[in-house]
């Protein structure tokens, strides 16, 4: 069940089999997310649409404060109608909303910025060749920065 598999480092036995390791990835993520469900529950999201945002901001975002901007910007996006167009998972380019399961499985970061985004005036954001993140408040800004940032 991709998203519900915490990644993590593992000590699996020599003799275990894939079921058996997929249970030892799935009873840590029941773990780690137990403690979390508290702050989820208050953000007035389901733990499903958390770990399918978590999972965006996974393959989008890899510093503590872009993901939180990131988580921001998408969840902003939804509210609007917007399609979420992530780069990471095409489909949000064609469909409104989230996708119906995480495209992979997130990291405690991705999931608590998917919980508690930060607030910004942004509605757009892209990774420059220089791989820092960029954020704008118009598209007309986003294509300004996308043509100086992105070769």
């Amino acid at each position: 069940p991709v998203g519900y598999l915490f990644p993590d480092t593992y000590f699996i036995p020599v003799t275990a089999t894939a079921t058996s390791t997929v249970k030892i990835m799935r009873d840590n993520f029941v773990r780690k997310i137990f403690l979390l469900m508290p702050e989820i529950e208050r953000s007035g999201r389901t733990l499903e649409e958390i770990i399918v945002m978590a999972s965006l901001i996974e393959g989008e975002a890899n510093r503590g404060p872009d993901r939180e901007m990131v988580s921001d910007v998408l969840w902003k996006r939804l509210k609007l109608g917007m399609p979420l167009q992530v780069d990471v998972e095409m489909k949000t380019y064609e469909f409104p909303g989230l996708p119906k399961k995480p495209i992979n499985n997130p990291g405690l970061a991705s999931i608590r910025a998917a919980i508690s985004p930060s607030s910004t005036p942004y509605l757009y954001y892209l990774t420059g060749d220089d791989g820092n993140m960029y954020y704008s408040r118009t598209f007309e800004e986003h294509v300004a920065k996308k043509q100086k940032y992105i070769e």
